[in-house]
């Protein structure tokens, strides 16, 4: 049996994951583990570094729906439940930060997000749902935030760090960097990793490559949370794992 989980916060082992459909040898890896990889399509309309990213076509946002750009192409395919796909009545634009409208992340009782540019829909839902929007200049909110639990982050962005901390949610600050992402000189931390259980967060590269390795897994360990390596590359921004299936008791 099989049920949708929470927003970046799955409790029991994820079966179905929303990921990039460009990193292949990543998808075998989760395959291996026994995840299936809701694979994203390209869109013409993102820069062409960020076409394939996860984190900038769909908003998973409440257990089993997805917030969709009306001038989206994207299809996702298929998982072993259907996810309910909605489109935004908001027009996402090619340039930062018009692109950045379904980038923001979900977490419990806490909306993060740049405000000014995030999705009509998915604030009414927040504030609807009594869930707390903590606003960010950062538009590339979701790349630059590592989901630790439902109270905890990691992130290498200075205002998200703050505004997190303001706000009573623990947050680990990062450098910046090591990281990749193709195009651009580096990658966020957020965009390189997604939990794959509830103690499990999954990167897509060597986590021991990061200067701050050490400080992510003493983080992590403080809140019973382990990390696990899915390839022998480099930390590679993939536009986020995204959980969204997990078994059910």
């Amino acid at each position: 049996m099989r049920e949708f989980c929470r927003p970046n916060l799955p409790e029991k082992r994820v079966t179905d994951v929303i990921i990039s459909g460009e990193y292949t040898y990543i998808i075998k890896e989760l395959e291996n583990l026994g995840i299936n990889a809701v694979k994203v399509f390209p869109c013409s309309y993102l820069p062409y570094y960020e076409r394939y990213h996860a984190d900038m076509q769909c908003s998973y946002y409440e257990r089993g729906k997805v917030f969709l750009s009306t001038d989206s192409s994207v299809k996702l395919e298929k998982s072993s439940l259907e996810i309910r796909t909605e489109f935004t009545k908001d027009k996402t634009g090619t340039e930062y930060p018009y692109n950045t409208l379904l980038n923001h992340v979900v977490m419990g009782n806490f909306l993060i997000c740049r405000e000014k540019y995030t999705c009509t829909e998915v604030k009414n839902y927040c504030i609807s749902k009594k869930i707390r929007l903590i606003d960010v200049k950062q538009g590339y909110t979701k790349c630059s935030t590592a989901v630790v639990n439902a109270n905890a982050v990691i992130t290498a962005d200075s205002g998200i760090y703050n505004a997190c901390i303001k706000n009573g949610v623990d947050a680990l600050m990062v450098e910046q960097g090591d990281v990749r992402l193709y195009g651009y000189s580096y990658g966020f931390i957020g965009g390189c990793c997604g939990k794959i259980s509830k103690d499990i967060l999954a990167f897509t590269g060597k986590l021991s490559l990061h200067r701050d390795c050490d400080r992510i897994k003493s983080f992590l360990r403080n809140y019973n949370i382990y990390s696990l390596e899915l390839s022998n590359k480099p930390l590679t921004d993939v536009g986020s794992i995204l959980p969204v299936i997990q078994e059910a008791e």
